[in-house]
């Protein structure tokens, strides 16, 4: 196992230096170390857009791409199954709000209320405290839809930035950066 993960590390590191090399070569490090801190940040960022992008195209193309999860389908499954736990949990929040609304409305209702533990004002309570549960639980159900959203254009960001590097890349094997430079977004949605 320890082998295995030995192995698929180094062809992670491999492919990122190989795309690293490709656009800086190791004859502008010494350009590089004598620029300000604040410029070689921004180099460092632009790198690694550029790198991230190479990556990613190289996995879009079945070429490599080692290393890289396929983000959007994990957070698909992680979205399913939070919603799926939310949905549950407002279920049950419901079936005890009714449960102690009818049992309320009983004893509220009855002209013998018959003496009770806990108390009526102590079962109105938890019924606010269920209704405000009830209430939160549904927030949290708008930012799941929220996500679903926003997953969802960050992947059509993301296929049709591929859809264009695709076009320009075509077969060459040098194109400028400026024409496949890779957004900050579609670099947001996969890491490498």
């Amino acid at each position: 196992l320890i082998i295995m993960l030995y192995v698929s590390i180094i062809a992670y590191l491999y492919a990122v230096l190989a795309a690293l090399q490709s656009v800086f070569p190791q004859t502008e490090l010494g350009t590089f170390m004598v620029m300000s801190k604040k410029d070689k940040q921004t180099q460092l960022q632009e790198l690694t857009n550029i790198v991230t992008g190479i990556r990613l195209y190289n996995r879009n193309s079945g070429k490599g791409g080692e290393g890289i999860d396929d983000l959007p389908s994990i957070l698909k499954s992680a979205i399913e199954t939070t919603s799926q736990t939310i949905e549950s949990e407002l279920t049950k929040t419901l079936q005890q709000v009714y449960k102690l609304t009818a049992i309320l409305l009983y004893i509220i209702g009855s002209p013998h209320p018959p003496p009770t533990n806990p108390t009526p004002l102590l079962m109105k309570h938890a019924l606010i405290n269920l209704r405000q549960h009830q209430s939160y639980i549904k927030v949290l159900m708008g930012d799941i839809l929220n996500c679903v959203h926003l997953v969802s254009q960050l992947e059509k960001d993301y296929d049709s930035n591929m859809s264009q590097l695709k076009e320009t890349v075509q077969s060459k094997t040098a194109v400028p950066t400026a024409q496949v430079y890779v957004s900050n977004r579609c670099c947001t949605l996969h890491s490498y």
